[in-house]
């Protein structure tokens, strides 16, 4: 059947969206894509999404407001924490991986070495809005976040990086559901945003197939971090408890990656920009302690990341499933002004 003249640039253009709809992972520019990259691909992607939790986990932590449960006292009323944080991290080691060149993307096994990340942090709050009475307590406080973070070098292992520590900021509010009392917890709602630096890590030439070798690039690694957190807190005389849960959303919009085959005679490249389907969510637990001191808390608080969902991994493994569940410490003291 003709198409009458005036409907057919409408219909090509229909036909061109439903095209790139269909093309489901390739429908960013890849040149990826090439089959004698794919196993490369596949292995920069879980690599990449590896880094990323590496990285926020050693940025995030467990309660907002270090050992805090609810909005601060009143209007103009807030809190100052110092926290530094010790997060176990595991560096990925690729001089044994094999890369086929022959069009099939084999899962690998990648072994790391172990190490640990320490950031160090200052965070604050400002009350405001106090909230309304309700019985002996106040509800719906509402206190304006900061957070200022000294990122350390998360190592790549085989995966070299010229970045040092880097500064991040997280901005965000609290919720106090409860402001508390001697008899009650004390309970809020938190959510913030993070935007991580980027930073870029290379590998040396791994083996391909006979006479090749494999470079894999991760240009840019972009990781935006959206969190909320439900913490209760409660104290008797000068010794506080803290615990509560909540979630880490990671975006890896703005990430590229890129891979080089090198044949004889011939070098075959690739690159790919990672957009708004690569997010990844990662549970969080916490616990705390706190003993006042003249108008000063210190604190101590575990906190456990894990419950990983993560999109469509090509079975490879870093040092064992990636977005395993990881542990950190934090101590730190908290000043109420």
């Amino acid at each position: 059947m003709r198409i009458p003249s005036p409907l057919a640039p409408c219909v090509s253009a229909v036909i061109v969206l439903a095209g790139v709809l269909l093309l489901g992972g390739c429908y960013e520019p890849c040149t990826l894509c090439d089959p004698a990259l794919g196993d490369a691909s596949a292995k920069l992607r879980d690599l990449t999404r590896y880094l990323a939790i590496e990285r926020s986990d050693a940025a995030s932590s467990g309660n907002l407001i270090f050992g805090h449960g609810a909005a601060a006292g009143g209007r103009g009323q807030g809190t100052v924490a110092l926290r530094i944080s010790r997060t176990p991290t595991d560096a990925p080691l690729l001089g044994g991986v094999v890369l086929r060149t022959d069009g099939t993307a084999a899962p690998s096994s990648i072994p790391v070495r172990g190490s640990s990340a320490t950031t160090i942090a200052v965070d604050g709050s400002l009350n405001i809005w106090s909230g309304f009475p309700s019985g002996p307590a106040r509800v719906f406080g509402i206190d304006v976040v900061a957070s200022a973070a000294s990122l350390p070098v998360i190592s790549g292992g085989d995966l070299s990086t010229t970045e040092g520590r880097q500064l991040t900021w997280g901005l965000g509010a609290k919720l106090s559901l409860l402001d508390g009392n001697p008899k009650l917890p004390a309970v809020s709602l938190s959510f913030w945003q993070r935007a991580l630096p980027s930073v870029a890590f290379h590998s040396p030439e791994l083996a391909g197939g006979p006479g090749e070798t494999v470079r894999l690039n991760i240009d840019q690694l972009s990781v935006g971090v959206t969190s909320w957190r439900l913490a209760a807190a409660h104290r008797l005389g000068k010794v506080g408890v803290t615990a509560g849960v909540g979630n880490d959303r990671l975006s890896l919009d703005g990430t590229s990656i890129s891979a080089e085959l090198i044949r004889p005679g011939q070098t075959v490249r690739g690159n790919q920009e990672l957009r708004q389907y690569e997010t990844i969510s990662r549970g969080n637990l916490f616990f705390g302690a706190s003993y006042a001191l003249s108008g000063i808390s210190v604190i101590g608080e575990f906190s456990r990341h894990g419950g990983s969902t993560i999109g469509a991994s090509s079975g490879n493994e870093v040092g064992g499933p990636i977005g395993r569940a990881r542990s950190s410490l934090t101590i730190g003291a908290r000043l109420d002004y």
